[in-house]
């Protein structure tokens, strides 16, 4: 991306147009220093002859992102072969395209050839790896298409795009990418399945911060409904806020035990009893709950995965 004196410089050397500090960074603004965004959003008026500021000529509405969006949708959708707007509109709901996901999706198998194509074209695509063929969209130009994939794809063909693009991380064991993207297709029961058997792996290998952001934005009144979310959003919040993790871990015990959960149930039990010998100073509180514990890691000690062992 320009900074504002190369967008500055690019006006005045290469657009021969006069401008004001002001107007660059208008434009500037408008653009995130995109340089074809840029071209497009002065194209009008580039070659024209301008007896003061070229670009004060420029209608209002062009210096906004919005403009820009409106740009896209009038005059470069349009373009795009009829058979590439579905696909196309598909494709933006993914961070990042590596072909062989995009394929998946669009059940079109020469699409990393198509997308290939538009790359060499400059057409708002840009290959981020070259090594595994992985693709992106210029941020503006997928917000315009993610913004008219929501009002020509159904809620259901959404969201098995992002399981799709779930299920591709997963496999690749990028399980708190995997998160993320279960999570945009609203999968919880699949999240909570996850964490089951991942989380606290996942929380020993510092992807704490990972986890967090997925969790953070789920109600309390859905995370109540799912045990190990629950759990999990407990035991980071001891971190992050830890007077707010009560609750969350007398959830989860509770969810466990009328599940018969054990090891769920040992695990809450000892957050819990940190919890208050650590947090609150209720040792009195805490140490009530020892037994319960004690009698469950007895029971199970010889089958706890070492993530477990090492939480309890």
């Amino acid at each position: 991306a320009l900074a504002s004196t190369d967008v500055e410089l690019l006006l005045k050397e290469i657009f021969k147009q006069e401008v004001t500090p002001t107007e660059v960074l208008q434009l500037h603004h408008a653009t995130k220093g995109w340089i074809m965004g840029i071209i497009l959003a002065t194209h009008p008026f580039i070659g024209s002859s301008h007896t003061s500021s070229g670009f004060s000529s420029l209608p209002e509405n062009i210096q906004s992102h919005e403009q820009l969006l409106i740009y896209f949708q009038d005059e470069i959708f349009s373009d795009i072969p009829d058979y590439l707007q579905i696909p196309f509109l598909q494709l933006s709901l993914l961070e990042e395209i590596p072909t062989n996901l995009a394929i998946s999706v669009t059940g079109n198998n020469q699409i990393g050839e198509e997308l290939l194509k538009l790359v060499q074209n400059n057409y708002f695509l840009s290959l981020h790896n070259i090594e595994e063929n992985v693709f992106r969209f210029h941020q503006l130009f997928q917000e315009f298409l993610q913004f008219r994939a929501n009002t020509q794809l159904l809620e259901k063909d959404q969201n098995r795009i992002f399981r799709l693009e779930a299920d591709y991380y997963y496999a690749q064991s990028r399980t708190a990418k995997a998160l993320a993207c279960y999570l945009k297709g609203k999968d919880l029961e699949f999240i909570n399945t996850i964490l089951k058997n991942e989380g606290l792996k996942l929380l020993a290998k510092n992807k704490t911060i990972s986890i967090y952001s997925v969790l953070k934005d789920i109600p309390y009144s859905t995370l109540f409904q799912y045990d190990w979310l629950t759990l999990l959003t407990g035991i980071i919040q001891g971190d992050f806020a830890p007077k707010e993790s009560l609750p969350l871990l007398q959830s989860a015990r509770k969810q466990f035990k009328e599940k018969d959960d054990q090891v769920g149930e040992l695990v809450a039990l000892a957050q819990t009893i940190y919890y208050h010998f650590v947090v609150s100073g209720l040792y009195n509180t805490g140490a009530k709950l020892l037994p319960r514990a004690e009698s469950l890691y007895l029971l199970h000690e010889d089958n706890l995965d070492t993530d477990v062992r090492i939480m309890v």
